[in-house]
Formats: structure tokens, sequence, C-alpha cells
């Protein structure tokens, strides 16, 4: 009985083995037919679908057998000479999707091969092997100053960190291409160590608008990427360079070094908000938005007391945007400033930053006010949590003026706290009719329906 069973189960795993290699061997014979099909006119469009179709299946979970079979079937295809070019061209292009390990031989060597090796550098630049990255490097040694370019663009694609050493003596190349490819490509990968070469590249005269852009550019994104190293010294010293170029970087510059900067920053970036150049203005109040800490709030404030109504509204919104508590004090004083446009500043700073201590000043507001600081007022209220800042708008109801009683009403729906039922029944009684007609609307917001709607009586049974 043991060896009967013995025997079916062997009988069975040979079954199964040569079930999957005749799965497999069509799936290379499917490959094989459609890949000859490429190079007939009449079929090529459909055969390239199918097989492009065929070779995804083929990188599904699960099935990295028959993916490996897939991409040697290809690679076998593109090394044999009695290939069409036509052929060797699309089995290239679905090495890029499938291809590992296994097809980077194969593709390296069609790197030297004009009418595949853009085709192959691609489908390399694609390939997630370390091997890949390998060969790419090694390809930077031809002489076609064009195709360095495509490689170098293809390791910063990579973020090939070990292709650096290859890519900084090209910042120097006579070839502007090259130049420009090797100058994005090591800010893309941004490594540190190539700093010495971008800001040489910086300085670079004779040199056309265009590539000047570029290399401005790539300086802005390389810092960036410093800077999200940890490197923030480094950075630093790189935004400061930036600050004596074009107006873009020196925008750019001035948002980087509100994120990487610190406090340290803020001279230069209270500076920059008296300049003349509007975009260098939006730029400096975005980056103070950034700097972390109550410090940066402080010194935002301290500028915003000092300064003239635009600058002073301008502040404003940065201490909105920033939102901490720290400069409630000058908030609330701007709140009654001769400008309009100050003064609603001020009222929206105080209500992101979300302390109860500015509810009794916006609660006045909304009951001596009207227009817009009444509106921007009624959306600041609603902003503010707590208990405390609920009972004193219920507080605040009952001596107020109609007009007011309704904004403080609406405020009290939106806030949702359940303290508000009771005075929200209340103002449903309300002599105004918008105040009852606000009231009602607010419960029935709050899932208390109409307070005054009577409830039907049971309907009893008849005794028989």
């Amino acid at each position: 009985m043991c060896l009967r069973r013995v025997g079916l189960g062997c009988l069975v795993l040979s079954l199964a083995a040569a079930a999957a290699a005749g799965e497999g061997g069509a799936l290379a014979s499917r490959i094989r037919r459609l890949a000859g099909e490429l190079a007939r006119p009449e079929r090529s469009a459909l055969a390239e679908r199918e097989l492009r179709s065929l070779c995804w299946h083929a990188t599904r979970p699960g099935a990295e057998a028959e993916r490996r079979l897939a991409a040697a079937t290809l690679v076998a295809l593109l090394e044999a000479e009695a290939t069409p070019p036509a052929v060797k061209a699309g089995v290239v292009e679905r090495l890029g999707a499938i291809g590992r390990a296994e097809a980077v031989p194969a593709l390296a060597r069609r790197l030297a091969d004009r009418e595949l090796r853009e085709a192959s550098r691609r489908a390399l630049e694609r390939n997630p092997s370390a091997e890949a990255s390998r060969a790419l490097r090694q390809g930077l040694a031809t002489r076609d100053a064009g195709f360095r370019a495509a490689l170098a663009q293809a390791l910063g694609a990579r973020r090939d960190a070990a292709s650096v050493p290859l890519l900084v003596p090209l910042v120097d190349s006579p070839d502007e291409t090259l130049r420009l490819a090797a100058v994005e490509a090591l800010a893309r990968i941004g490594d540190p160590t190539a700093i010495p070469a971008l800001r040489a590249a910086m300085a670079r005269r004779r040199v056309s608008p265009g590539a000047r852009r570029r290399v401005g550019a790539a300086y802005v994104a390389l810092a960036a990427a410093v800077a999200t190293r940890g490197e923030r010294r480094a950075a630093v010293q790189m935004y400061g360079d930036l600050l004596k170029g074009t107006a873009a970087e020196r925008a750019a510059a001035l948002l980087g070094l509100g994120r990487a900067g610190g406090t340290a920053a803020l001279p230069a970036l209270l500076e920059a908000l008296d300049g003349d150049d509007r975009r260098l203005r939006g730029a400096a109040a975005q980056a103070l938005a950034a700097v972390p800490g109550s410090e940066a709030t402080k010194a935002v404030a301290a500028r915003a007391r000092k300064a003239g109504p635009a600058l002073k509204a301008t502040l404003l919104d940065v201490l909105a945007a920033r939102g901490d508590p720290a400069g409630l004090g000058v908030a609330l004083s701007a709140a009654g400033h001769a400008e309009s446009a100050v003064r609603l500043a001020a009222i929206r700073a105080a209500g992101a930053m979300r302390s109860a201590a500015a509810a009794p000043r916006l609660i006045e507001l909304v009951r001596y006010t009207a227009g817009a600081e009444r509106a921007a007022a009624e959306s600041a209220l609603r902003r503010i949590p707590g208990k405390q800042v609920t009972l004193a708008i219920v507080e605040a109801l009952a001596a107020s003026e109609p007009d007011a009683r309704r904004v403080l009403v609406r405020v009290l729906g939106a806030r949702g706290d359940p303290d508000c039922l009771t005075p929200l029944r209340d103002a449903a009684s309300d002599p105004d009719p918008a105040v009852r007609a606000e009231a009602r609307r607010a419960l029935s917001q709050l899932g208390h329906g109409e307070p005054d709607a009577p409830k039907p009586k049971p309907v009893e049974p008849r005794q028989p």
C-alpha cells in the first residue's frame, strides 16, 4: 500500500512537471511567433499589442518563473543573428518592461549598436537591478557626446549615487548638451559631493540664457535634496549663493531658507518683504510661514507691529498660516486698525490661531460691525474649539441686537456643541423672525428638527 502511494505521488509530480514544461514551451513559442510578426507591416501593430499584453501578464505577482522564461526567450531572440532589426527593436522594448538582471548583458551589448542603443538605454533605465546601473555607468565611456548625455540622464533618473564621480568631470565638458545633462543628473541624484561642481557651473560665463536657467534650476534642486538628507548647513550655503542669482533663483532660495534655515534665516526673509519685487515678497511670506518655532512667530509679530498697512496685512496673513497663538496679541490689536484690509487679515489670523482668548474680541466684532468684518469674525468663531467659547457666545446672545443674534445663533449651530441645544431652543422663540428661522435651521442641522412641532398622540386600540 505504501509503495503504491509513493508511486502515485511520483506520477502526480511527473504529470505536473510535464504540464508546467508544456505551458512554458507554449509561452516561449507564442512569444517567438508574435516577435516574428513584428517584422510584417500588416501584422506588426496587432502583434506588438499582443506581445506587450503577454509580457505584462508574466510580471504578475506569483509568476516569477513565467517572467524569467519570457525574459530568457526575448534575450535569445535579441542575441540571435537571424533576428531582423525590426524584431530586435520590439524585443528590447519588451525587455525594458519585464527584464531584470538576466537581461542586462544582452542590453548592455546593444549600447554599442547605433540602431538599438537608445531603446537599450531606456530599457536599462527601467531595469530595477544593480547590474543595469553598472552597465549604464560603463556605457559612459563612449566618445559620442550626445549619447553620453542620454546615459547621464538615465543615471540621474535612477538616482545612482555610484555614478557621481563619473558625472562630475562631465560638468566641465565643452559640449553644452553633455554638460547640462550631467548637471541635471547630479541634481536629481542629490549627493552633497556634487555641490562644488554645480557651484562652478553656476559661475560659468559665456553660456546661453536657456542653459543658465537650467543650471540654476538644477542648483535649486540639489539644494533641496541636500536639505532633505539633513545637510542643512550646506543647503543654507547653497541658498545663499542663489540669493545672488536671478529673480526666480532668489525666490526659490527664500523658500528653501524657510524650510532649512531655521530662525537664522529670519533676517533675510523679513528684509525680502520690504523689496519691490512682488514675487520675492510672496516667496518670503511663504517661507516665513514655514520657519518652525514660536521664536519665528514672535519675530513676525514684532515686525507686524511696526509695519505699514500693506506689509502689516501680509505679516498677519503669515501669522494666520503659522497658526501659533504666540502671535495673537498683535492680531487682536490690529483688528481695530484704520485700514479695512488690515482688520480683515487680523480677524482671519485670530481665527487661525484657534485660541479661546480671541473669543471675546471676535464676539464683540460680530455684535458691533457689519459686512465683511462681521462675516470674518463669524468664520473665526466657528474655528475656535472649546466649551468656554460656546458659553461666551451664549452669554452674548441676550445683550445683542437682532442682526448680531442671528449671526451668533448661526455660529452656535455650526459649532455643534451639545451645550448649544438649550439656547438654540430658546432662540427658536425669539421675537425676531430672522433669529427664530436661524435657530430652527440650526436645530434641524443638529438633528433636533422643529422644536415647536407637536408630537402625534399614539392611537389607542379599540375595545371590543
